[in-house]
């Protein structure tokens, strides 16, 4: 009897799906080396400004996302590729484990340098995600966020701007400090969290600007590691959404703000003060039937149940304290 030779069953390959996204920001904000931290989980010290823009791949797992958080578990290759005289730093293709569909994302991590616009223009069609950078430590590069988004607006349009993935980098939220050494590359840092007094850019002013604009903030550090995965896969979930829609609507950044510039202000005022009557708003001799007024009026601005501004809380508290030791302090002398 003839044997039936059966054809041999291969596993499915996962259909790949696939996105462009570009990096957008002033000169020596970090995308590049957010990108580096991201696809080769390293971070490289000595700066090396792109010329013009570089290209890169990387295999993204929808699953990862959930999966790992930031831990990404993932071996990378190189692939990297030069553009219209870009520098050949690398960017890299993680494999991902089989069953779920990957996505491909091309990035275009452009320069900031005003001298390669030229450039840079030719690689916004058909964008889908935009990784928007400032230094928090560079006041003019969060400035200068207005000026990126006249750029995208003129280069791809006003109706395909609002409809193409935008999430925006607080970076650099970390210091080296002086008395360790220059750290390796791939080693663990030594860094620690900017302390607020010392940032050019507060938490709140930069959440404000991006909720305003319907945008999502992630506060990262390319140094670190802090909030670097969370930010690129936020804008890959998005930018993936977005593109599987049948009817993509006007606008699909519509973050809703959650607190308003006085809130911030106001928040902003009573952490700054250097008194006690300075943190309550009344002149030094104000009695305590004022002080009273005062603190009342403050609490429903700053209370964290009414003001979702970064800081209430401890404006709040600075309130609290400051009135109670005023009264303490009239109570005493009378």
């Amino acid at each position: 009897m003839e044997r039936v030779r059966r054809r041999p069953v291969f596993p499915k390959t996962p259909q790949t799906r696939r996105i462009k996204v570009l990096t957008l920001g002033c000169t020596g904000v970090g995308k590049s080396c957010l990108i580096k931290r991201y696809c080769e989980r390293r971070f490289v010290s000595k700066y090396l400004p792109t010329i013009g823009i570089d290209y890169g791949i990387t295999v993204w797992q929808p699953a990862e996302q959930a999966a790992s958080g930031s831990a990404q578990r993932r071996q990378s290759t190189s692939a990297s590729g030069t553009t219209a005289g870009s520098s050949s730093s690398s960017s890299s293709s993680s494999s991902a484990a089989s069953g779920d569909a990957l996505v491909r994302v091309n990035f275009f991590d452009t320069s900031g340098d005003d001298v390669y616009y030229s450039v840079r223009n030719e690689f916004y069609e058909y964008t889908q995600g935009i990784l928007l950078v400032f230094d928090v430590n560079k006041r003019r590069t969060f400035e200068r966020l207005n000026d990126w988004l006249e750029e995208m607006s003129n280069e791809m349009g006003q109706a395909a701007m609002q409809q193409c993935c935008v999430v925006v980098c607080a970076n650099k939220v970390d210091v080296e400090p002086a008395s360790q050494p220059a750290t390796r590359e791939g080693k663990r840092t030594t860094a620690q969290p900017i302390p607020p007094s010392q940032r050019a850019v507060s938490l709140g002013e930069a959440q404000l600007w991006a909720e305003s604009h319907g945008y999502r903030l992630f506060e990262t550090s390319a140094q670190t590691g802090n909030n670097v995965a969370e930010a690129f896969h936020a804008l890959f979930a998005a930018a993936l959404s977005v593109a599987g829609m049948a009817d993509v609507p006007a606008n699909v950044n519509t973050v809703t703000p959650r607190f308003t510039k006085d809130d911030l202000d106001a928040v902003t005022r009573v952490l700054a003060a250097k008194s006690d009557h300075g943190a309550l708003g009344i002149g030094a001799g104000s009695d305590a039937a004022e002080v009273q007024r005062a603190f009342r009026a403050l609490a429903g601005k700053i209370h964290p149940d009414k003001n979702q501004a970064p800081g209430s809380d401890d404006a709040f508290k600075r309130v609290l304290q400051a009135k109670d030791a005023l009264l303490a302090g009239q109570a005493n002398a009378a």
